[in-house]
């Protein structure tokens, strides 16, 4: 069995691990070196494992197989993957493309941690001059690619593995290279890790997150950049050294959230530099401590429903801007949660038929469990009180589970489930009465007042 998010050696690694990947190559080479894409990820994540292999052998002081080329595993599989993607994203468009994606660019990412691994591990015994500097040029040319590999892997919002991988590279990057790099490389790598901890998608993975959160809080106490540094990175036009800077008003030192009053000031602050927020990182942060500020940051909790907030019409559409400025770019193309966010937000700002479009777009992301249908959030008023809709029944069969409404005050249909509205004597072109507007991912739908009755006491 293989996998794709892990940073940690098997304990005892199969001996035919050599030969899987043989056997994996020659039925490609027989087949004129067309790339299947699962089969692909298979030899890819096997060729990883063998480096973690070869790593540990050199920590034990064993020599290296005389049959065995470290390098070429290294880039023969990162070769391998990025055609196994480009013929998975030529593939017929559909979630199950989506998620093998997701999955390859994980691994390009995770290849690239185990030959760093391995690559710090035979430089400290390598004596020729020519096999260090093949290894140390390679791996310098394939951090940034290695990064971009790992957003992009975010077209699958549930796979949670990209931002812990993207962590744990940009961590052992730091810990092995760190006496040769600079202070604006080390600062680059700090803050990349802080903006992998921003994701979305650790919501799937509570426990690794606070591990993370800790590694991240002794990293930055160990490395608190210099006013020097600060101005070095301003200077070259970098947002970098911004992004610290805020990053040090918004987590305290075991990355937890400070208090309300430290987060408005890194907000102060990013809104007094005209440019920062046209960098990704500085934008997701920015956009998130906004939301935590002024929205509800439990949103997307496993037993939270029918949430509202209490936003004017201008916050409602500072929200909208934030996220279409944030999902313009590419990395984001599978942010799920930010998408949802902004079709709220714009029902909210009254541009109910974007709204709806967005939500169809959402819809067709790739999915798990009964997430698609839970009611997230509810049209609300400026105070934070559910709308109260009345509507005409356009769309309804005797014995079918749901019609359409049509609603008045959005001049719009939507849906509804019969089920929760059997107390009323449902007809076409009857009224439905007594529901407000909730949304799932699937967009919005009338929900009977009565789920209401609890929270309005």
């Amino acid at each position: 069995e293989v996998g794709a998010e892990h940073e940690t050696f098997y304990p005892s690694p199969p001996a035919c691990l050599d030969a899987l990947i043989a056997m994996l190559t020659a039925l490609r080479e027989r087949n004129g070196n067309r790339v299947h894409p699962q089969l692909a990820l298979r030899e890819a994540n096997l060729r990883r494992h063998w480096l973690f292999k070869l790593t540990d052998d050199l920590k034990a002081g064993h020599p290296l197989p005389t049959d065995q080329d470290p390098y070429s595993l290294f880039t023969e599989g990162r070769e391998l993957i990025q055609d196994a993607e480009a013929a998975a994203e030529a593939s017929p468009v559909g979630p199950g493309f989506t998620r093998v994606r997701s999955q390859l660019l994980n691994e390009l990412a995770c290849l690239y941690g185990s030959a760093q691994m391995f690559s710090n591990e035979f430089m400290t015994r390598c004596t020729d001059p020519a096999d260090r500097a093949k290894w140390q040029n390679d791996l310098e040319r394939s951090y940034p690619e290695a990064m971009d590999a790992c957003r992009r892997a975010t077209i699958d919002p549930h796979n949670a593995h990209p931002a812990d991988v993207r962590f744990w590279v940009s961590r052992d990057r730091y810990t092995l290279r760190r006496e040769y790099l600079s202070e604006e490389q080390k600062a680059d790598l700090i803050a990349e890790m802080c903006d992998a901890l921003a994701e979305e998608t650790w919501v799937l993975q509570p426990e690794k997150f606070l591990r993370r959160q800790h590694e991240l809080g002794k990293l930055r106490g160990d490395e608190r950049m210099s006013e020097e540094a600060l101005k070095a990175l301003h200077a070259t036009g970098s947002h970098t050294g911004h992004y610290l800077v805020a990053c040090e008003r918004v987590y305290d030192s075991k990355h937890q959230y400070r208090d309300a009053d430290s987060l408005r000031k890194a907000l102060s602050y990013l809104e007094g530099e005209p440019k920062a927020l046209d960098d990704l990182r500085v934008l997701r942060l920015y956009q998130n401590v906004w939301w935590r500020v002024h929205g509800d940051v439990g949103l997307f909790d496993k037993d939270r429903e029918r949430v509202r907030v209490k936003l004017t019409a201008k916050q409602w559409q500072r929200l909208t801007d934030l996220l279409l400025r944030r999902l313009k770019f590419p990395e984001e193309a599978g942010n799920a949660r930010a998408r949802f966010l902004l079709a709220w937000a714009l029902f909210q700002c009254g541009k109910f038929q974007e709204s709806i479009d967005l939500f169809k777009e959402l819809e067709q992301m790739p999915r798990t469990g009964r997430e698609g249908t839970i009611r997230r959030a509810v049209w609300c008023d400026n105070q934070g009180r559910p709308v109260p809709c009345q509507g005409t029944i356009r769309q309804f069969f005797q014995n079918a589970d749901r019609g359409w409404v049509f609603v008045p005050a959005i001049d719009k249909r939507v849906p509804f489930l019969v089920d929760g509205f059997k107390t009323q004597e449902l007809r076409l072109n009857g009224p439905l009465q007594d529901f407000h507007i909730a949304f799932n991912f699937g967009g919005p739908i009338a929900d009977p007042v009565r789920f209401y009755k609890d929270k309005d006491a």
